[in-house]
């Protein structure tokens, strides 16, 4: 299960992809959704991480998506990675606690166990690691 602010974050990205005219949505323009979600911002504030120079290289990357050209509806799927870290995030919270909903933090953590990716090479460039945002996220919980 996911929680309504994770789905209303996936059906941001999707507008997204539709409006750009791209055949999916990817893990960077849904990542360009989740960094906009209010306990993630809260959580990289803590960590003084620069969200809005993530953005900047989010943004460079999205854009840089093949549209498709013409004025018909483009039928969009969402990309092999986006699925795998959705799944991942849904499997982490049922194993750990088993009535909470995957929300945007567990996708970013979910991204950031990636070690190929676009998106989470970006997050990394700007400080963001695994560890640090587990630390802080679970001392948030605690709190």
């Amino acid at each position: 299960m996911i929680s309504k602010e994770l789905e209303s974050l996936l059906i941001s990205a999707v507008a997204s992809a539709r409006e750009a005219r791209v055949k999916q949505v990817s893990l960077e323009r849904l990542m360009k959704s989740v960094l906009a979600d209010l306990h993630v911002i809260a959580l990289l504030s803590v960590m003084n991480i620069k969200i809005e120079a993530i953005l900047s290289d989010v943004d460079a990357h999205v854009s840089a998506e093949p549209s498709v050209p013409g004025t018909n509806e483009v039928e969009i799927e969402p990309s092999t990675e986006m699925n795998r870290v959705m799944l991942s995030a849904m499997l982490r919270v049922s194993m750990q606690t088993p009535l909470r909903e995957a929300c945007a933090i567990d996708v970013l953590i979910s991204t950031l166990n990636i070690k190929k990716s676009g998106a989470a090479e970006i997050l990394r460039k700007h400080g963001l690691s695994l560890d640090a945002f587990l630390d802080v996220s679970e001392q948030s919980v605690q709190q």
